[in-house]
């Protein structure tokens, strides 16, 4: 058995103005792993056939450094497995970018490249930076030899935890384009954002991040935060 998923690709006003009803939400995740610190659940979302998934991690780190870190795109490859290369088509402003990226999943899956649109900003109260990205496959024409993503959104969340801590969130919807067998499908919903995540805290530490600072992030001070941990 194998998916074979749509083509067409949902309007990317629309994404934006629907991009809270779905991305975020604390309702409907099943957990499916959780390991070496690192969580990972599973939901049903109606734009997409195939689940959402969210990672939960927290590390030792300042909020800067690891907004810094992750606000390079020619970092992906770094942590993001199947990722060869990721470019910065356009920036808008220091928190929005145009961003290209190309990923080589291996045999039998054809070479994907997807182009989305980021925004980031930071909380004026909790201090808690958020990344969204909604795709926009169209934005740039398709390459030979490559099935173009027709659907991806994603949410980076950091939030600050005291003591030099950063609890870090990643959640994505998807639809890959074009044929995928199905033990494929569920494999990468669990490992994609345990990996990403146990690559962020493991390298991190030795970019040469640490002391770097966006112009548009507050820092927050570096003592004990009441904050509960965010779960589904």
């Amino acid at each position: 058995m194998a998916s074979v998923c749509r083509a067409d690709a949902p309007d990317e006003r629309d994404l934006w103005n629907s991009f809270d009803a779905f991305m975020g939400v604390s309702d409907g995740w099943e957990s499916k792993k959780e390991d070496d610190g690192i969580k990972v659940y599973l939901r049903d979302v109606d734009v997409s056939p195939i689940k959402s998934f969210r990672g939960v991690v927290e590390m030792e780190t300042s909020l800067a450094a690891l907004a810094a870190f992750l606000m390079d795109t020619e970092m992906a490859p770094e942590y993001v497995k199947v990722c060869e290369r990721a470019r910065i088509l356009r920036r808008v402003s220091d928190t929005e970018v145009y961003m290209h990226s190309v990923n080589r999943p291996g045999w039998p899956v054809a070479p994907r490249d997807s182009v989305v649109h980021c925004k980031w900003s930071q909380d004026s109260e909790t201090l808690a930076v958020t990344e969204r990205c909604v795709g926009v496959p169209d934005y740039l024409p398709e390459s030979e030899g490559f099935v173009r993503v027709p659907l991806i959104t994603t949410l980076l969340k950091l939030t600050p935890r005291g003591n030099g801590r950063v609890e870090l969130m990643l959640e994505a919807v998807a639809e890959a384009g074009g044929w995928l067998p199905n033990w494929l499908i569920n494999t990468v919903l669990v490992d994609t954002p345990f990996s990403t995540l146990s690559r962020i805290r493991n390298r991190l530490p030795f970019t040469g991040y640490e002391g770097r600072q966006p112009n548009w992030l507050q820092e927050p001070p570096r003592h004990p935060v009441a904050q509960g941990i965010a779960r589904p």
